[in-house]
């Protein structure tokens, strides 16, 4: 089958050009009318603060989102050993430029998953084992990320790993208990 291609801007039903937007490097259908771009291969990007006082703030079972410049802001954990962040069953997602913070119960629950964090800031969150994030059959990348404040009950005030493999490139550890 042919290619569908837009010609007509979704917004405003002007004709759309093919140029480099500003901050762009390549070529896309541009609404010279109203400026609305046509991404023909979108990313997801997500910005958001995402505030919990009640269970967890996000569960990831078997998907691989992309999330970016998210902020999770006081986040409890429902029940147990779960993090206010509960990563399960096969999910691979990716965090980037993230923070968490001031959560209650372990920040990053990950659980038979691979996960990894890369330029994210965990900050002030407290939990069993592992405040910020706890792993167990899991791959873990963490990569130019930060770990500050955080405080375990048990082991690992900031990461806890069980059976875990994981690479940790570039990260800052400072002040954790």
């Amino acid at each position: 089958p042919e290619a569908v291609t837009t010609r007509y801007c979704m917004r405003c039903s002007k004709a759309l050009e093919r140029s480099i937007p500003p901050g762009d490097d390549r070529p896309r259908l541009v609404c010279a009318s109203c400026g609305w771009i046509h991404y023909s291969n979108p990313r997801t990007v997500v910005a958001a603060l995402i505030e919990g006082d009640e269970g967890m703030c996000l569960k990831i079972d078997g998907a691989s989102p992309v999330i970016v410049d998210v902020v999770f802001d006081s986040c409890v954990r429902k029940s147990g050993k779960d993090g206010a962040i509960q990563i399960h069953d096969g999910a691979a997602p990716t965090f980037e430029d993230c923070t968490v913070t001031d959560s209650d119960g372990t920040a990053v629950h990950i659980e038979g998953a691979t996960a990894s964090f890369t330029g994210c800031t965990f900050s002030d969150n407290e939990g069993w084992s592992g405040a910020a994030i706890y792993a167990t059959d899991s791959t873990v990348t963490l990569q130019g990320s930060t770990f500050t404040d955080n405080e375990a009950d048990y082991e690992g005030g900031a990461v806890a790993l069980l059976d875990t493999e994981a690479t940790v490139s570039d990260c800052v550890f400072e002040a954790n208990e």
